[in-house]
């Protein structure tokens, strides 16, 4: 894998064309949409906070759909820039770098209103529910002893319906999905309770990949790079030079995340709701 990876650099550095005179960065995307994160038309979160960002540092944003395989090699080609949602793999990393997206995908606990209310995951357990889980999908409810109701393409339509039907009593989803369902929904807000804080939020975990042969990517190497140990975001053979666009768009979201003006975004999303926590 290291090797692979020094071959990379070099091509890298060796073949860099200029960019544009003009900034346009492209972001792919899958065809399946994902309120309120992107919709059909791409408007949504992504489209609001890449695309401010890019604005204040001089770029416009650019959304094309397509399979998520073919944005892949895309962005091996350096044709599309970036893809949202990107989680370290090593086999990723001989073209993508990681940087951290601000963008809050953090689980919100879901469950019918005449459910007991609960406080934690092992109160939770104790009642023992019958939870929503989508085949070869990640939950955070993964692990705990209870029954499941599997089924496969989950999305918040489905997993409310099987709720409110009483084929399941709790499932995990992602919080800003649930609230943007709600406030589009509003005939279900008391029929269910909607635990925002139930699970820890970690917004710096979710990364979004950054094409390495991208032409707004330029990199330095790494001298703090340990090839003894494994490889992993914090232990990367190389770093953003400061002068490439994905630097400058990687620090205005860390600066639009810590003034607030992310938070603003989510809020337009957002149903206030005295349910739940």
């Amino acid at each position: 894998m290291k090797k692979i990876l020094i071959i990379t650099l070099f091509v890298i550095f060796t073949s860099k064309i200029l960019v544009a005179k003009e900034c346009v960065v492209t972001m792919g995307y899958k065809i399946k949409s994902k309120p309120p994160y992107i919709l059909n038309d791409n408007s949504g979160i992504y489209k609001d906070v890449y695309g401010k960002a890019l604005k204040k540092i001089g770029c416009k944003l650019k959304i094309v759909r397509m399979p998520k395989l073919r944005i892949i090699e895309e962005m091996k080609k350096g044709k599309i820039d970036f893809y949202p949602t990107f989680r370290f793999k090593e086999d990723r990393a001989a073209f993508t770098y990681f940087i951290f997206s601000y963008i809050d995908h953090t689980n919100a606990l879901v469950t019918r209103k005449d459910f007991p209310k609960v406080k934690s995951v092992l109160d939770l357990i104790s009642h023992s529910p019958i939870l929503l889980k989508e085949i070869g999908g990640a939950s955070p409810l993964d692990g705990f002893p209870a029954p499941r109701f599997e089924d496969t393409d989950i999305n918040i339509y489905k997993a409310m319906n099987l709720l409110l039907n009483k084929r399941v009593d709790a499932f995990s989803y992602p919080l800003k999905i649930v609230e943007f369902y709600l406030k589009n929904n509003p005939q279900v807000v008391d029929k269910v309770r909607v635990y925002k804080n139930f699970f820890p939020k970690n917004y710096k975990k979710h990364t979004f990949g950054f094409s390495l042969f991208s032409p707004y990517c330029k990199v330095d190497i790494n001298k703090s790079f340990d090839p003894k140990k494994p490889l992993s975001i914090e232990n990367f053979p190389t770093k953003l030079n400061k002068d490439s666009v994905a630097y400058k768009f990687s620090k205005m979201l860390e600066k639009m995340y810590k003034n607030g003006e992310i938070e603003k975004i989510y809020n337009s999303y957002r149903i206030k709701s005295k349910n739940g926590k």
